[in-house]
């Protein structure tokens, strides 16, 4: 039922021919708009605990590296790793929050304020990225934060392991842990700066 209301509410927008059609459509947008913020809202937490864990991880990795005697190394080389999938992890849904954000102040606020004839639907979505700090220093500091969590425990693990003695595997296993540091600290840069 609530799909062919849906239709029904979208067909009238678009002939216009229903004297509540600005309403109704207003009325779906404000829905559209509840549903992205509850997208948002869950892709934020993703990104956050994606954070958290690489911290608890990679603390983990290198704590056991530095406490074993024998295989030591393995530990400490699967920090670089981990540091990238759960970057890729924090990038892509930072990637989507971005996404809601632009699609909420260049498509439903623009529709609300026309269909409503409000002065400024939904200002929070536009007053609150004014008040806080300049753009170049937040993302600076958004930039040195990911690179301290990220990459961080990532080199001091390969710095840590680089001192100890390797084999063939070993070899491209901290090989590889370079390419990820690169790619995760490419990826912070990317990311902030865009």
């Amino acid at each position: 039922m609530g799909r062919s209301l849906y239709k029904s509410i979208a067909k009238e927008h678009l002939r216009g021919d229903h004297p509540d059609t600005a309403e109704k459509s207003a009325d779906v947008d404000l829905a559209e708009y509840s549903a992205l913020k509850e997208e948002q809202i869950g892709r934020i937490a993703l990104r956050d605990g994606a954070l958290h864990v690489n911290i608890v991880v990679s603390l983990s990795l290198f704590a056991f590296g530095v406490s074993e005697e024998q295989n030591r190394i393995i530990p400490l080389l699967l920090v670089p790793y981990s540091s990238l999938i759960l970057f890729w992890i924090f990038y892509t849904n930072d990637t989507y929050v971005s996404r809601i954000r632009h699609y909420v102040e260049e498509v439903t606020r623009p529709a609300l304020k026309a269909k409503l004839q409000l002065p400024d639907p939904l200002a929070w979505e536009a007053v609150h990225r004014r008040v806080s700090l300049g753009r170049v220093f937040r993302k600076t500091l958004t930039a040195v934060v990911l690179l301290l969590s990220f990459v961080g425990p990532a080199s001091l693990s390969l710095l840590v392991a680089s001192d100890l003695p390797l084999d063939f595997l070993t070899s491209g296993i901290q090989i590889g842990g370079h390419v990820c540091l690169i790619i995760c600290a490419l990826g912070i840069l990317v990311r902030t700066f865009d």
